[in-house]
């Protein structure tokens, strides 16, 4: 039988392609206080990233995401009837003479104590179901449509987790005369912005022992724009406020803009920490691998494979620096937007996959634009710098 071809195992690859990432090992190994110098500086430059742009994606969706999802209506209108008695007959035949779709709210400031609390909400009576359309009450236990029947009032989730309260459990509510009524919590509605609570007008009854006086509308505008509306409401004596929904948004997101600054602040430390650290690190790197480098060289390596011999390591380090800067980044990050929060606010919770892509890549460009120059050195060794 012929005899099988054993020398083209020998000149098989395969042995050859794991030599860089056992050198790679084998040198990281050999000099771990700089590895993880390395690994701690890129690790830093990406927390910051990380934090800054996380921020900045939960804060401006969590207002896009009040406006898109809960409070969706186009137009609120409130009015005084002590300051104009006519006003609501008035602002009715506006609303019906430009094709609005509307519901009716009774929307009061009222004092609540909570516990040892006492603070602010907005008081809002109106049909339950009927509002859904203008402004989404989910229940933030099931996430369905709240349900209606049950007694008391429901609160928004931020309130709930501010001061640990829970359905079932019960506060105060103060009326205008401050006269203390004690109400049952309902349940608890997904919000983000604000601090209304809602209650129906039967409960509303049962509670204050009186109807609800109806101050408020929210509505939709018809097809041809509500231009006829604005001057109609405009004409109209006792209006306390007419908000656009629109640009109620627009007002809050001039305020999360405020944040791009903060950004481009962590943008810039962590640049400086590239720089001046990362720098020293991977020319230290260079300068102990002069040797080895001149003899691949020497020995007819290309100038790309040279440069692939330190880089890998480099690539690695950066790697695992940015994995260990994304989670710290993202720790960072939530634990600076509970500081931000507040009784009216709540932030999207949750990680920012956006703000991770942009972390990871400016970091990666950073450590690149950072090492391109010093691996330009690899062209340049000479034969007396295995001896320097």
């Amino acid at each position: 039988p012929p005899v099988p071809h054993v020398h083209k195992q020998w000149g098989k690859t395969k042995p050859v392609k794991f030599l860089y990432p056992k050198l790679i090992v084998m040198n990281m190994l050999s000099d771990k206080k700089r590895v993880i110098a390395t690994i701690v500086s890129v690790l830093g430059c990406c927390t910051l990233l990380a934090a800054g742009f996380g921020m900045q994606f939960a804060i401006k969706g969590s207002i896009l995401n009040q406006f898109n999802e809960y409070e969706h209506y186009d137009y609120k209108v409130k009015f005084d009837r002590e300051l104009n008695p006519q006003a609501d007959e008035q602002v009715l035949d506006a609303l019906v003479s430009n094709g609005t779709r509307y519901v009716a709210l009774s929307d009061n400031y009222r004092a609540t104590r909570i516990g040892q609390n006492t603070l602010g909400i907005e008081l809002v009576c109106t049909d339950l179901d009927e509002v859904n359309d203008f402004f989404t009450l989910n229940d933030a236990a099931t996430g369905e449509h709240i349900d209606s029947s049950r007694p008391g009032i429901w609160i928004h989730q931020k309130l709930s987790e501010y001061y640990n309260v829970q359905p079932g459990e019960r506060l105060i509510i103060y009326d205008s005369r401050l006269n203390p009524y004690e109400v049952t919590i309902a349940g608890i509605y997904k919000n983000n912005l604000g601090f209304y609570s809602f209650i129906s007008p039967d409960n509303y009854v049962s509670v204050f022992g009186e109807e609800p006086e109806y101050n408020s509308y929210l509505l939709f505008t018809n097809k041809n724009g509500p231009i006829n509306l604005e001057s109609d409401i405009g004409q109209i004596e006792g209006i306390k406020e007419f908000k656009n929904n629109i640009e109620l948004r627009e007002y809050y997101l001039d305020l999360a803009s405020s944040l791009d600054a903060l950004a481009i602040l962590f943008i810039a430390m962590s640049a400086m920490l590239a720089y001046f650290i990362l720098l020293n690190l991977v020319s230290m790197l260079i300068n102990q691998k002069k040797k080895e480098l001149t003899i691949m060289r020497i020995n007819g390596f290309s100038l790309w494979k040279t440069i692939n011999y330190v880089a890998g390591e480099l690539a690695v380090c950066t790697l695992i620096g940015i994995i260990l800067g994304l989670i710290c980044g993202n720790g960072l990050e939530m634990s600076i937007l509970k500081l931000l929060e507040s009784d009216q606010i709540r932030f999207e919770r949750g990680i920012q996959w956006n703000g991770c892509l942009y972390a990871a890549l400016i970091t990666f460009f950073f450590t690149a634009l950072i090492s391109a120059p010093v691996f330009r050195k690899i062209k340049h060794l000479q034969l007396t710098d295995m001896t320097s």
